[in-house]
């Protein structure tokens, strides 16, 4: 078998190749009918500790705001793009023995792929497979024994996520969800810096794995907008292994 990042790439692509194929075999030519949806993200993650790469350690914090792109159409699922940006008052990592923090910014792009089968009048099973990508940066300040340090940080996330969920339509406009699925993740982050600004430095660390995580999630309405809410439970397994916890939330707007 191919890497997950490849098999949704195909999933995609077969998906927009056959939305733009018109059916043959009738007398009127008939295209697939598509929605165009556009809707605003939230999401965050966080490690339950700091994540240890050798003798490396560092917070593990993801997230922020930004619009999600889906084209859906009814015979061949869905396919999304997203983009957005975070802030962080406060990470932390470790720089030549030295404990260093500040403020962190990040950017966030992804895409993938949904597809529902309805089961029966309330059940539809579900399978989606996404590819994420953080790049988080900041310039950290800290000391060694009285002696001060500064580095700026840039780590670069990596995050390919396959799943199946069971959904059941509990009251008209209330959609429960569970799924299971496997997370493969890597993580680059690279420090340069400067000992009492005087004596460079630069340190490197780098981690992946493939981890399971527990999906689950709520579908609702809030004054006529549909609204999902997703939490997901996973690990991340570097040196140490550290339970990680996020939280999705998604408001379709009207289109």
């Amino acid at each position: 078998m191919g890497s997950p990042l490849l098999n949704i790439r195909a999933l995609c692509y077969l998906t927009l190749a056959l939305t733009a194929v018109p059916a043959v075999g009738s007398e009127n030519t008939l295209m697939p009918e598509v929605d165009v949806g556009l809707k605003v993200i939230l999401n965050y993650s966080e490690a339950a500790e700091r994540l240890k790469i050798l003798d490396k350690r560092a917070s593990f914090r993801t997230g922020g705001a930004g619009i999600m792109l889906s084209l859906q159409t009814q015979q061949f699922g869905t396919v999304f793009t997203s983009y957005g940006a975070g802030y962080s008052p406060n990470e932390d990592a470790s720089f030549v023995s030295a404990n260093i923090s500040g403020p962190a910014t990040s950017t966030f792009f992804s895409y993938g792929y949904q597809y529902l089968y309805p089961v029966t009048t309330n059940f539809t099973l579900g399978f989606q497979g996404d590819h994420t990508r953080y790049i988080i940066e900041g310039d950290f300040k800290g000391d060694r024994k009285g002696v001060p340090v500064e580095a700026k940080v840039t780590s670069k996330i990596k995050q390919t996520d396959v799943g199946l969920s069971l959904h059941y339509q509990l009251l008209k406009e209330l959609r429960v969800e569970i799924g299971i699925g496997s997370s493969h993740w890597q993580i680059d982050a690279l420090a340069k810096g400067s000992l009492n600004n005087s004596i460079k430095a630069s340190t490197k660390a780098s981690a992946k794995d493939n981890d399971p995580f527990l999906l689950l999630g709520l579908s609702f309405n809030i004054s006529e907008l549909p609204v999902q809410v997703r939490y997901k439970r996973g690990q991340l397994s570097a040196t140490n292994t550290v339970d990680l916890h996020a939280l999705d939330l998604t408001i379709t707007l009207p289109f």
